[in-house]
């Protein structure tokens, strides 16, 4: 099923339909499934690197976070328009 353009465009979908380029996140997924946490709520102890490393996987936990929070609205907005239709 195809929406009307306006709404991938309201929603920030691109012309290729993609919603989302998700990086490998391997690290974050094995600590986060070793801790039973999700991988945006890894504390750096959960993490348990530091200096620099500790940097990166920060940066990448919260890059996580956000991918997915973006991705999930586009979803919420694409479904919410198709039920409503």
């Amino acid at each position: 099923m195809m929406l009307p353009d306006q709404v991938y465009k309201g929603e920030s979908v691109e012309a290729d339909f993609c919603l989302a380029t998700i990086p490998d996140f391997n690290t974050l997924i094995a600590k986060s499934q070793d801790h039973q946490t999700p991988v945006f709520a890894l504390t750096p102890e959960q993490i348990g690197q530091a200096g620099r490393v500790e940097e990166i996987t920060l940066k990448s936990r919260d890059s996580f976070q956000q991918i997915f929070s973006e991705l999930a609205d586009k979803i919420i907005g694409l479904t919410t328009y198709a039920s409503s239709d």
